[in-house]
């Protein structure tokens, strides 16, 4: 698996938007969330193929106005590449970028009918929350 860090825009914009609808057709991202503005980054997860990539999984995340959080805005993976641990390294990457960049929190949501996003924060030790999950990063912890 490959795991490549771009700005929201172009082909990897709409690779994004496809699994957020994806997302929205499961039940797993609010029907009504806004769209993407293109001022996100993201983390594309790719499996190599013979004759290309296939895109298994997207981090999408940004810092918010006046915040000094980095929010994990959206997290999908494809269902035939879940639980093989897609989803905990784009979760990892983005807390990584957190962390290096200085900021004071690493923010995600999640729907409560959402139990696999739900089990993998708890898996991962982000629990002091039923919806929202923050983590302070490093000297600011």
């Amino acid at each position: 698996m490959e795991y490549s860090r771009v700005p929201c825009e172009g082909r990897p914009k709409e690779i994004a938007v496809g699994m957020m609808l994806a997302g929205q057709a499961q039940g797993f991202i609010p029907a009504d969330r806004s769209p993407l503005t293109g001022h996100e980054e993201l983390i594309l997860a790719r499996q190599p193929t013979h004759d290309g990539y296939l895109n298994v999984g997207v981090a999408v995340f940004y810092p918010p106005q006046n915040s000094d959080c980095l929010w994990l805005d959206i997290l999908y993976v494809a269902p035939e590449f879940r639980r093989r641990g897609v989803g905990r390294e784009l979760v990892s990457q983005v807390r990584q970028i957190a962390a290096e960049g200085g900021y004071a929190e690493f923010s995600i949501g999640t729907m409560l009918n959402n139990a696999p996003m739900l089990a993998l924060l708890k898996s991962i030790g982000l629990t002091r929350g039923l919806v929202y999950f923050d983590e302070r990063c490093g000297s600011a912890a």
